[in-house]
């Protein structure tokens, strides 16, 4: 590396730490001028989603990232830079909802992301360090090559990552007066302090001295020897030898680990010959520290060896022939830092390193904690500052790629990404990853947001469909309409004011289609009787369905009719029986209800269990009917249709047919399609199979502890999951992770379930079922003393939670 070492690193005296920081000046938006002669830029990192990425794939992409860091100079640094800090909690957005539940629901969930101490975020940041070769060029002639290196940067290493580069951010304040932040020197100042800072550039200023704006207070502590920065007690972590075996693993768990800290790792490039000059030298002398000093003057050069030497002797002559076939190597050089806050003591803050350092011991490094050498450490982990350091290892890039932070969890998007809703439209719900992130929740891909859910009983199916349809409404002018099957919403309905209706049995009602014949169409009712007349056994002809139209024509002239009634205006014997058969005379008055209407609210449940238990052919002619009046309510307005064990739907055409229209036009009119079923033999052998799959573009696997077995395993493949995939959801917990697929990426998720959210959601047995709708005739407001007694039990009676 030629880059000038930066004077004087020893711990300052009577000089600042000012004097030995290299950056100079901001020469532009995102660039810093280093006091060497050097520029800095940087980007923040999309890396590698691995949650559920082959290993084989994930080979191809360190292989990828290995050829991205080679081909790079004596004049080049890298430094990766792993953030990972706390969550700083979720303020409420807007106007409280009208629905008291799930204004409950909200805080409960900002209250657990805040109060639990188990949610992180990771930031992952590419910084590049590159200096002309001719240092007495002319400024701007140094920012056009700085910027063509930045491009060569994207080219190379944004096959694997996602790179956006940092820049200008601009902000107008209240008096409409514009701010201008400087995404770097943020981010500069951030890794010096320990906690996020924003850069804000003053007005009419074009370059300002860095090292003076941001420099800090550096001392190490007198009976620790442990750094001090800017008053707080910091711990300075070097990771020393590489583990022979390094599974990937290892270093994740730093990825996901619940503490505050920096990781950063530095790669100081290496032209081949400069490589091969220090490999030589290395050779050189571990060869002559080989040799046992007094055997070499008794014996000649016999006598004992020293075996350590004579492996690291062999190893750098390995590494120069590596070279010589053009393997890329550089200076590899892994800190972590963490500072602590001015009332942190020195043991907290150490028991803190203390935890990872067990895990990285455990893994196979050495970790030291750096006293008299903090300050170079510490320099050396700030981008811009390259200078050698005891530290520093030789490696292959291709090992180097092995032990730099590339995950990153996906966090789903923060706003509604579907353009038929306002605009910032709130995330439908939060989740927590199982790396202790955030995640943002959303069914929509764009403007489709067609969602299939697939998993066997008792995986925790029946609370997340209501969970998800309790936060739609909390969309403006959003409606539910939701098909049950079990009685598993009659609490969520009365909890958010809705509308509950089921068919047949004892304790349900009828339908009365011919009524509502004006609304539906002449055409509609033809297909319907005709539907029946099929289902009676009629072969349905022309003839029959010319007469058909003409018997609801005429008995329209005359007001509403009932199916008794539009007997009396068809001839065919064959007809007449067929429509008797379910007609009130037929002894059943499901099809012939004196109900003329159904009811509707924001939230309609329709509960069809006993309806298919009854009669198959009344269950199909009065759901038929239930559809179209649900497709007259497809007006613009976000409207979630829940199709709970919808596999009792996809086995039928006269229900496949409209559900396949659905899921090719109903998003036009704002309308997502929830299917839910614990079959997955019954969707991948539906004729909607390929429909479903091309139109459903977000999928939820709820655990499944048979995927592994042969039968089951080969329905996930039908899906197009690989094994990774299907392990995955294997291995997960019932009743707390979901596998969430959509085309912008893969996570498991545990959704935010408090001792509130459960009251409200989590009563979905039959029994509770029954229990509830007696509770609603008493009081409609019976739920509110059970959320009440848990207010006073878990959190002392704050009903904001």
């Amino acid at each position: 590396m030629n880059f000038r070492v930066i004077p004087s690193l020893a711990p300052p005296r009577a000089r600042q730490f000012s004097d030995v920081l290299n950056w100079s000046g901001l020469l532009a938006p995102g660039i810093l001028g280093c006091k060497d002669g050097s520029f800095v830029c940087g980007w923040e990192v999309t890396g590698l989603d691995t949650e559920s990425l082959e290993p084989e794939e994930m080979q191809v992409r360190l292989e990828q990232l290995a050829h991205g860091f080679s081909g790079f100079g004596d004049e080049e640094c890298f430094w990766i830079q792993l953030d990972r800090r706390p969550f700083a909690g979720l303020q409420q957005n807007g106007d409280p909802s009208p629905y008291p539940a799930l204004n409950i629901l909200e805080a409960e969930a900002r209250s657990l992301l805040s109060a639990d101490g188990t949610l992180y975020e990771n930031t992952i940041h590419l910084l590049y360090q590159w200096r002309p070769a001719d240092p007495g060029i002319p400024l701007e002639q140094g920012l056009e090559g700085f910027a063509q290196a930045c491009r060569t940067v994207e080219i190379r290493l944004g096959m694997v990552f996602g790179l956006r580069r940092l820049g200008l951010q601009t902000e107008e304040d209240l008096d409409r007066r514009v701010d201008r932040f400087d995404e770097l020197a943020g981010l500069l100042a951030s890794a010096l302090t320990g906690s996020v800072q924003r850069f804000r550039i003053p007005r009419n200023l074009q370059y300002m001295f860095l090292d003076k704006w941001l420099g800090v207070d550096f001392e190490r502590d007198p009976e620790s020897g442990l750094p001090r920065i800017e008053g707080c007690p910091a711990v300075i972590l070097t990771l020393e030898g590489v583990p022979k075996a390094c599974p990937r693993g290892v270093l994740e768990v730093l990825e996901t680990y619940g503490l505050e800290f920096r990781w950063t790792t530095r790669l100081s490039s290496m032209s081949p010959r400069t490589a091969r000059k220090h490999l030589r030298k290395d050779e050189k002398v571990w060869a002559q520290n080989a040799a046992d000093p007094v055997a070499q003057i008794v014996d000649g050069g016999g006598g004992r060896r020293d075996r350590y030497a004579e492996e690291m002797a062999l190893g750098a002559e390995e590494m120069a022939t590596d070279v010589n076939r053009g393997e890329a190597v550089g200076m590899y050089l892994s800190t972590l830092t963490l500072i602590g806050g001015r009332y942190t003591t020195p043991e907290e803050l150490q028991a803190a390193a203390e935890e990872i350092e067990a895990v990285l011991v455990n893994a196979g490094f050495k970790v030291r904690y750096e006293r008299e050498a903090a300050l170079e450490l510490y320099l050396a982990s700030l981008p811009g500052h390259a200078h050698r350091v005891l530290r520093d290892t030789m490696m292959p890039v291709s090992d180097f790629v092995e032990l730099i932070p590339l995950r990153t969890s996906w966090k789903g998007e923060v706003h509604n990404p579907s353009p038929l809703f306002p605009s910032n439209s709130p995330a439908l719900t939060w989740a927590r990853s199982m790396t202790g992130e955030l995640f943002h929740f959303n069914l929509h891909v764009d403007d489709v947001g067609h969602t299939f859910m697939f998993g066997p009983t008792g995986g925790g199916k029946s609370v997340l469909l209501g969970l998800l349809s309790a936060h739609w409404l909390k969309y403006p002018d959003a409606r539910v309409i939701y098909f049950d099957k079990g009685y598993s919403s009659r609490h969520l309905v009365n909890v958010f004011e809705g509308s509950f209706t089921s068919f047949g049995g004892e304790t349900g009602r009828g339908v009365a289609p011919l009524m509502h014949l004006r609304e539906l169409g002449l055409e509609w009712g033809v297909d319907w009787v005709g539907e029946m007349a099929k289902l009676s056994g009629v072969s349905l002809t022309p003839a029959l369905r010319d007469e058909i139209r003409a018997g609801l024509s005429n008995a329209l002239k005359t007001g509403f009719l009932t199916l008794s009634e539009l007997q009396t205006y068809l001839q065919n014997p064959e007809l007449q029986s067929a429509i008797r058969r379910f007609s009130r005379n037929g002894g059943s008055g499901l099809l012939d209800d004196d109900d003329v209407s159904l009811d509707w609210e924001n939230l309609t449940v329709f509960e069809v269990d006993e309806l298919f238990q009854q009669n198959e052919d009344m269950a199909l002619l009065a759901l038929d009917y239930i559809f179209a009046q649900v497709e007259r309510r497809f007006d613009g307005k976000p409207t979630l249709l829940v199709l709970d064990e919808a596999h009792a739907f996809l086995g039928h055409s006269i229900f496949a047919s409209r559900i396949r229209r659905w899921l090719k036009e109903a998003r036009r009119s704002n309308v997502t399609v929830l299917m839910a079923t614990q079959s997955l033999s019954d969707l991948t052998m539906s004729d909607l199979a390929d429909v479903l799959l091309e139109s459903c573009q977000t999928q939820i696997f709820l655990p499944n502890p048979k995927a592994r077995t042969e039968k089951v395993r080969k329905q996930y493949l039908t899906l197009g999951m690989t094994k990774a995939q299907i392990d995955l959801i294997a291995s997960l917990t019932p009743k707390r992770d979901y596998y969430l697929v959509k085309p912008s990426g893969q996570r498991v998720v545990e959704f935010l379930l408090g001792p509130l959210a459960l009251s409200l959601l989590g009563k979905t047995s039959k029994e509770q079922s029954i229990l509830a709708g007696q509770l609603h005739k008493e009081s409609p407001d019976y739920w509110r003393e059970e959320v009440q007694d848990i207010l006073d039990r878990h959190y002392q009676g704050d009903s904001s939670s």
